[in-house]
């Protein structure tokens, strides 16, 4: 795959860039024409396909670069690892899936700096950015790569692995078990300590409104003195019942 990549202009002491992607104008291949005019020594092949493929090829010198075309599956695979820097221009990538492609394969990262590497991508770790539009920043960065490439291939495979979809799973599978066990918790505590409150409220709320429940019943006339005192009795359960009603609202506040 390599020396297919080269298309021809195979040598030992040549450095192997890849940059995978949809030619399109927002992914500005263009810009990788100036970092090779700066790198004799390196070649460039480009995987993908897309509308703008007939104005980028002019642009790349025919000794430096290489249109591939559109590769999937084992032959994608076998481009990533077969490369020794994946480069990148483009600042429109959503996921960034193509950033952990490269770094699967053990291939340094070299690209303009943007927010969609930020969660998987540590500058100077797993390879180097430059700031957009930036040609000295661009191939100070390659350099940086190349200087550091046997310790950026061994940081990038192992960043690889801990964004695998088995690792993602465990991910995922981590955060219910500890939701799952953190509701478990609050239940046991907090969750027993709300219903006694509930239900001292909702007995204080019947202690409240006995006093005012009135039942019919047949007129008497009786001048017992503990029939006279039981309006007293009434109003001071009324308001003890207010008093902890009042309490126990202001404890849920």
């Amino acid at each position: 795959m390599r020396c297919r990549m080269f298309n021809g202009h195979y040598s030992p002491d040549k450095i192997l860039l890849v940059s995978v992607g949809r030619l399109s104008p927002e992914k500005k291949f263009e810009f990788l024409v100036e970092i090779l005019k700066n790198f004799p020594q390196a070649f460039l092949c480009i995987v993908g396909g897309g509308p703008y493929i007939e104005h980028l090829k002019p642009l790349f010198p025919e000794k430096q670069a290489h249109f591939i075309g559109f590769l999937q599956g084992a032959e994608l695979a076998s481009a990533y690892a077969s490369a020794d820097y994946f480069v990148y221009a483009s600042v429109s990538e959503t996921f960034g899936q193509v950033y952990l492609e490269a770094m699967s394969s053990g291939i340094p990262i070299v690209a303009a700096e943007g927010k969609q590497m930020k969660e998987f991508f540590k500058d100077g770790v797993h390879g180097y950015t430059w700031r957009p539009n930036d040609v000295e920043d661009a191939c100070q960065a390659l350099q940086k790569a190349i200087n550091k490439r046997k310790v950026l291939v061994y940081n990038c495979r192992q960043n690889a692995l801990n964004h695998s979809w088995n690792s993602a799973a465990n991910q995922v599978e981590d955060v219910y078990f500890k939701v799952k066990n953190d509701k478990k918790k609050k239940f046991n505590l907090k969750g027993i300590y709300c219903f006694l409150n509930w239900f001292v409220l909702q007995i204080m709320i019947l202690l409240f409104m006995v006093p005012f429940m009135n039942v019919a019943k047949p007129v008497k006339k009786s001048t017992h003195s503990k029939l006279n005192s039981l309006p007293s009795f009434k109003f001071c359960i009324s308001l003890l019942s207010l008093v902890a009603f009042l309490g126990i609202f202001i404890s849920f506040c």
